[in-house]
């Protein structure tokens, strides 16, 4: 770590990572924006443990600020450098918080897909009781209670075979919330006491808060007004001391209640309105859901139909946009409520049609697929309402868009146009660079080998190579500016007849002079000589002067390169062999859907990366398709198969 980190600093950031250090949730903000500081100004680095350890506390303040997404952010931050510095420990930490954010979110399923992986790996004993909780937690968020139980109580067999009690309380809360849901408080009552002592004991004021907070929701559940209302002190008390404010809207929520059991509804409505408003403030839409229900079931108790109404609504559309069925069920039994005293029996029989369908679905079909379809029966009766303004419409935006469509068409074929000149142009340009651009090179450097008075053994051979070549290439290029004529004319080649194995010798030829200064052989294999064919000939023989460019660009020097001809009924094929550096599957899969890449060659070589896109447009061109088997280090074989039907010129057999 660099110098300038004082002393001071290192040791006030332990204290943060400390967990039993006392320190309040400002001193640790304080301690990490100075954290944030040193790393801006290039002191403390990502390779060093701290930085890791530091950026999960990030994540964490933003979490219990309520800013999830950038809390995800700084937890993908510290997954890829656990991941990078393959430090498996905080790779796990990075994905169960990683989870714990999504499932705040809203994002349910990713959630339980990641602790479903990671309860996979091996881990120590107190992770596998942290996750399978977790794990519990989120099957209840997604409606499953049985597969929650099943999760809390095997994370219980876990903690009672080792004689541990760290991490018991979570579970027994989690199993209160649960019987709380299926209307045993009396049971959920025994968990929330265990758990109360435990954290107690702990000394987590945290926790503690959250209890308190539970216990008050347990006895108002039981119309226990006396503990209800001394819980609900203490838990006013202690999120007022231990907990971020955004979270004081459960308490006020849970007060709110205990005055609506009492029948004391002008405090219940000021209370909910309080909690309302801090869900609001930091965007809480479960608790402002919530709390809108109540607010509809106090609206019903006061005959209070319009408010009843009004605020049911909200919660229902807030809870169809979280998808949260449970609260969805909930909106539309009051809505039923409500219409019914309102004596419209329509709107009351809607309402209890769809919570009925709900109801089914929660409990009968756990299952996002029955999520979906309970949604679009939702979604079937309002659009069914929708659906005669929505005919109105559209009927002067297709005038609109009729309109529109003959300005598009226009100005889609004035732009086809300009980008079918570009890319004509362009391509022409393409082709001739990427061919002759080897051979030139290959010219080039021997003639410099000459110059230099280097192979003078080979002087006289040399320079009947250089002749050769540069024949070759003139050769080339007046073929290639053909092709360009024709291009740029808007010509399309005719196939031709013409022998293919006196044209492969030729072809050969070129890719000789090119092999040479790499000490390159290139065999020519046939089993059908003569073999007349109607073919495009430029085309097959830039598909066939690339390939063997290629294979020359990644062979070894020394190395042999075999063009073979094989007509066997019902196909004729066309293969390039080398003993190269070969290709990836990657390599391959990239060649056979036109995508281009570059690479060098073995005495390093440079390609515009360009050549095999052009091969395989060609192939296509011309009927024919392309086949690869490579591996690396292991050479490569390109093999290009026509039918012989469509191409052989018949009584010419072999």
């Amino acid at each position: 770590m660099a110098s300038d980190v004082s002393e001071q600093d290192l040791e006030s950031f332990n204290e943060v990572l400390d967990q039993k250090s006392g320190l309040n949730r400002d001193q640790i903000s304080m301690r990490y924006a100075r954290f944030e500081e040193l790393v801006n100004c290039g002191a403390i680095h990502q390779e060093e443990p701290l930085y890791m350890k530091m950026r999960m506390v990030g994540a964490h303040l933003q979490a219990i600020q309520g800013n999830f997404p950038q809390s995800l952010k700084l937890l993908l931050e510290v997954l890829a450098l656990a991941q990078k510095l393959q430090n498996r420990d905080w790779e796990l930490r990075a994905l169960n918080n990683i989870a714990l954010v999504r499932q705040a979110m809203g994002e349910i399923f990713e959630a339980i897909g990641i602790w479903e992986s990671l309860l996979e790996e091996e881990l120590s004993e107190a992770d596998r009781v942290l996750y399978t909780n977790n794990l519990g937690v989120a099957y209840n968020k997604a409606l499953k209670p049985k597969a929650a139980i099943d999760a809390y109580l095997a994370a219980l067999s876990l903690l009672e075979k080792s004689g541990e009690t760290e991490g018991a309380a979570d579970i027994y809360n989690n199993l209160a919330n649960l019987h709380r849901a299926a209307g045993s408080p009396e049971k959920a009552l025994e968990y929330l006491l265990c758990a109360k002592e435990l954290y107690a004991n702990q000394g987590n004021n945290e926790r503690l808060a959250m209890i308190y907070n539970n216990l008050c929701a347990c006895y108002t559940d039981m119309t226990e007004v006396k503990p209800a209302e001394q819980y609900a002190e203490m838990a006013m008390d202690y999120y007022a001391r231990y907990m971020p404010e955004h979270q004081m809207s459960i308490v006020l929520n849970n007060l709110a209640s205990l005055k609506t059991i009492q029948k004391d509804y002008a405090t219940a409505i000021k209370i909910y309105r309080e909690s309302l408003d801090l869900a609001e403030k930091y965007h809480d839409d479960a608790m402002e859901i919530t709390i809108l229900n109540n607010l509809a079931l106090i609206g019903i108790e006061e005959a209070d139909y319009d408010s009843a109404i009004e605020c049911a609504q909200r919660a229902r559309d807030m809870a169809h946009k979280t998808n949260n069925m449970e609260a969805q069920k909930t909106a539309y039994s009051m809505l039923k409520d409500a219409w019914q005293y309102k004596h419209d029996f329509a709107q009351a029989f809607l309402a209890q049609s769809v919570e009925m369908i709900l109801e089914h679905r929660i409990h009968k079909n756990n299952t996002p697929l029955h999520f979906a379809q309970a949604e679009s029966k939702y979604l079937q009766s309002k659009l069914e309402s929708q659906l005669e303004m929505y005919q109105t419409q559209n009927i002067a935006l297709e005038e609109s868009n009729q309109i529109i469509r003959r300005k598009t068409a226009e100005l889609v074929t004035k732009n086809n146009l300009l980008l079918a000149t570009n890319s004509l142009l362009n391509r022409i340009i393409s082709i001739i660079a990427h061919d002759v651009r080897g051979p030139v090179a290959t010219i080039s450097q021997t003639a410099e080998f000459l110059s230099k008075g280097m192979l003078k053994e080979q002087h006289d051979d040399m320079l009947k190579y250089l002749n050769q070549s540069a024949r070759d290439t003139e050769e080339l290029i007046s073929e290639l500016l053909e092709i360009a004529g024709k291009y740029k004319a808007g010509l399309e080649e005719e196939p031709e007849v013409f022998e293919l194995n006196e044209s492969f010798r030729s072809g050969i030829k070129l890719a000789e002079s090119t092999a040479y200064p790499k000490g390159i052989s290139v065999n020519f294999q046939s089993n059908c000589d003569p073999l007349m064919i109607r073919l495009v000939r430029n085309r097959l023989k830039l598909i066939v002067r690339n390939l063997m460019s290629n294979a020359i660009k990644f062979s070894h020097p020394g190395s042999t390169i075999t063009l073979e001809l094989n007509y066997c009924e019902p196909e004729l094929r066309i293969s390039i062999q080398d003993q190269g550096i070969g290709m990836s599957s990657d390599q391959i899969e990239r060649i056979l859907t036109g995508k281009s890449f570059s690479m060098q060659g073995t005495m390093y070589e440079k390609g515009f990366g360009m050549g095999l896109v052009f091969v395989l447009e060609a192939i296509l061109h011309t009927g024919g398709r392309l086949e690869i088997s490579s591996k690396p280090s292991e050479g490569s074989r390109f093999t290009i198969i026509y039918k012989a039907e469509d191409i052989l010129v018949k009584n010419d057999a072999r």
